[in-house]
């Protein structure tokens, strides 16, 4: 295996980690606004 390879696999690997733990906080996040939003709601204001 060619050295640019190996760092071309390794480099996507990173870039899709990157993205699925920015996708997870975004839904983290989401989250967290619909729950403030319930609880809004609930306290009737």
């Amino acid at each position: 295996m060619r050295l640019q390879d190996a760092l071309d696999r390794i480099r996507e690997r990173d870039r899709v980690m990157r993205h699925r733990e920015s996708q997870q906080k975004y839904f983290e996040k989401n989250r967290e606004m619909v729950n403030e939003k319930k609880r809004i709601a609930r306290a009737g204001g």
